[in-house]
């Protein structure tokens, strides 16, 4: 019996969890509604739902933009074997299942992972409840291809650590069928993701074999190396911002800004320079022989050829609509850089929901910090993975020593977090702050830009990190929205945290110790200033009455209240980590308190997120389709009936009254 508790445990933690998360769906018969999940998913698998039913091929629904393709719409997910849960249950039931599913799909995928990199049981199930119920997961019920794509990321990982580390064959089909999963059930950008880590994973790995005996290199050198490298960096994109808009063609003086005359061959320069980096690769094979690295990605390269196959049915349609689309255009208005993750929310890593939230009537006091109109639209409303992971995964995140895949974790953690700053990651958006710049530079974007500015100057997020992925990785342009790499953070930090409890609990790393009092003397000393300064807050809340929202104008005592329990929250569970880390874990009853600690804190963090209405309200005829068929009724068209829709609209009385 005592060797089952640890699995009654974590079983009881995941489902406590589950109900928490989804019970109102499961229980009482809800349905999920935030932003995407009933106005555009519901009816799009109901339409493909209602053509299987039909005995047709889900190919074309004709009520959306004069008709769309649905084989060919890739968030249609048509044919992803998943959907075989709305074929076995009644529509409703199919969807809430579904999204349940690929919760519980990322649990075990996270704890698969870790479990095969011998992590103990406790810090397995540590890693895969942060990454399941972390904020940037969770949230994704209401946008599920990416929840589908961040359920089989963990199968990804661990099939490219076994191929790589230990050249098992098998791990390649595993691969193919994961990306082939994540293709078709409509999230193809992290399928190739995780074909980006595993390469760079590859070019770790044989460094590191080739040079097993490589002293490390000293702090002040890396460091020393860094700076110059930065420098030099934020130098070029400066100059390049002040000489670059000049060169602009305009078709008349006045006339809006074309793009620069060599841009349109950039793509095809850079696909030829690594089509030469991979002639070089073989050219250097066959010379030598098989190397070590020319192996491995020629085993992910046919692993990636697999998939591509796997899922060519859907993925070729898919590649015919895309290259149809503003995304496909030189010069279009497709823009790269929104629901770029804001620096300022990066605190929400240690305290969940510190801006407060739009889940109980306008609690978000963020709009209110200045500048208030440069804040960027909100992809996930929190970071939060848990603040024991937060600490242990800081404590355990580094390059030298340890096993290969902390090194790469540490790296996937790093480089997804600042590429998904999207522009604020860009000297140039600093630099434009300062008024004696900006007069130069030109000011910050402003909103609803396209592609190109009018006046011709670079956009804030150009030669930033996510404009080097965009601009030097073939394909990689063709994805939006810098926050959705955060997908990749969740699973780096988690599984972080996983390990880190190990080291803990071996005593090997003093690190968790010293954070988790620096970051409760932090915390301490913040929640202290805003009892003291509370008057001062709520009056600058107060003064921020005319940033409503469609949740209604900003309500000051609750934006108080929900920064108040944060800082608790975060004093709470710090104290109880400070503990378990001077004590290194070394009770039993540590392990046990370590699961059950995360999941109160996950379930009092995020859980709240998940918003449910009563099924009937989607049962039920929408006003605008009563409205529709009365006018038809009146005046009937010759042709199908179409409706001009507004691209956002908010009704005035949503921003002055509270929901």
């Amino acid at each position: 019996m005592r060797r089952r508790l640890p699995t009654i445990l974590i079983l009881g933690c995941f489902l406590a969890l589950v109900a928490a998360s989804y019970g109102r769906a499961l229980f009482r018969g809800e349905q999920f509604a935030y932003r995407d999940a009933a106005h555009f998913y519901y009816p799009l698998y109901q339409r493909v739902q209602a053509e299987w039913g039909a005995g047709r091929w889900p190919l074309w629904e004709p009520e959306e933009n004069g008709g769309m393709p649905l084989l060919g719409n890739p968030t249609a997910a048509v044919l992803y074997p998943g959907k075989v849960l709305y074929a076995l249950f009644r529509y409703d039931w199919g969807a809430r299942l579904y999204v349940v599913a690929h919760t519980a799909l990322a649990f075990a995928g996270m704890l698969m992972l870790l479990r095969s990199w011998g992590t103990s049981v406790t810090g397995s199930s540590l890693g895969a409840l942060s990454y399941a119920f972390g904020g940037p997961i969770l949230f994704q019920y209401c946008n599920i291809i990416f929840l589908v794509g961040a359920a089989w990321l963990p199968f990804g990982i661990r099939a490219v650590d076994r191929w790589l580390r230990f050249g098992r064959r098998s791990a390649l089909i595993e691969l193919a069928g994961v990306l082939a999963m994540q293709t078709l059930g409509g999230d193809p950008e992290t399928a190739y993701l995780t074909g980006l880590c595993a390469g760079g994973y590859a070019v770790g790995l044989a460094w590191r074999r080739s040079h097993p005996t490589a002293p490390p290199v000293p702090a002040w050198r890396l460091a020393l190396t860094l700076g110059a490298a930065v420098t030099v960096w934020v130098v070029a994109t400066i100059e390049l911002a002040l000489h670059l808009p000049p060169l602009r063609p305009r078709l008349r003086p006045g006339y809006p800004a074309l793009a620069l005359a060599w841009m349109s061959w950039a793509p095809l320069a850079i696909a030829a320079l690594w089509g030469c980096a991979g002639l070089c690769l073989l050219a250097r094979w066959r010379r030598r022989g098989r190397s070590p690295l020319g192996v491995m990605l020629a085993g992910l390269a046919g692993s990636a050829a697999l998939a591509g196959t796997l899922a060519a049915a859907q993925l070729l349609p898919v590649m015919e609509f895309t290259g149809q689309s503003a995304r496909a255009a030189e010069d279009g208005t497709h823009d790269i850089y929104p629901f770029s993750l804001e620096p300022i929310r990066l605190a929400e890593f240690v305290w969940p929901n510190v801006f407060g939230t739009h889940f109980a009537g306008n609690r978000s006091w963020l709009p209110a910090i200045p500048p208030k109109s440069s804040h960027a639209h909100v992809w996930v409303p929190s970071l939060y993975l848990g603040g024991l992971t937060i600490v242990l995964a800081l404590g355990a995140a580094g390059f030298r020593g340890g096993p290969p895949c902390r090194g790469w974790l540490t790296a996937i953690a790093l480089v997804s977090l600042l590429a998904s700053l999207g522009e604020h990651a860009s000297p140039l958006w600093w630099a434009r702050w300062s008024p004696d710049l900006a007069a130069r530079l030109g000011p910050h974007d402003p909103r609803d830009v396209g592609a190109i500015r009018i006046d011709g100057q670079l956009r804030d997020g150009d030669g930033g990190i996510y404009w080097v992925l965009a601009t030097l990785v073939p394909g990689f342009r063709q994805f939006r929205f810098p926050s959705k790499l955060l997908t990749f953070t969740a699973l780096a930090v988690s599984a972080l945290g996983g390990l880190g409890w190990d080291r803990l609990a071996s005593g090997s790393s003093r690190r968790p110790a010293r954070l988790a009092a620096v970051l409760l003397a932090l915390t301490l000393s913040a929640a202290a200033a805003a009892e003291a300064w509370r008057p001062r807050i709520l009056q600058a809340f107060a003064a921020s009455g005319d940033l409503g929202s469609p949740f209604g104008p900003l309500d000051p005592a609750g934006a108080f209240a929900d920064l108040r329990f944060a800082l608790v929250q975060g004093a709470v569970i710090l104290l109880v980590v400070l503990v378990l880390a001077l004590r290194r874990c070394r009770d039993g009853w540590a392990s046990a308190l370590a699961p059950a600690l995360l999941t109160a804190d996950l379930a009092l963090a995020n859980t709240h997120f998940v918003l449910t209405v009563p099924q009937r309200e989607l049962d039920a005829k929408p006003e605008v389709v009563r409205l529709i068929e009365e006018a038809e009724r009146k005046d009937p068209a010759s042709g199908p009936y179409r409706v001009h829709r507004m691209p956002i609209w908010t009704p005035s009385s949503w921003v002055r009254e509270s929901s």
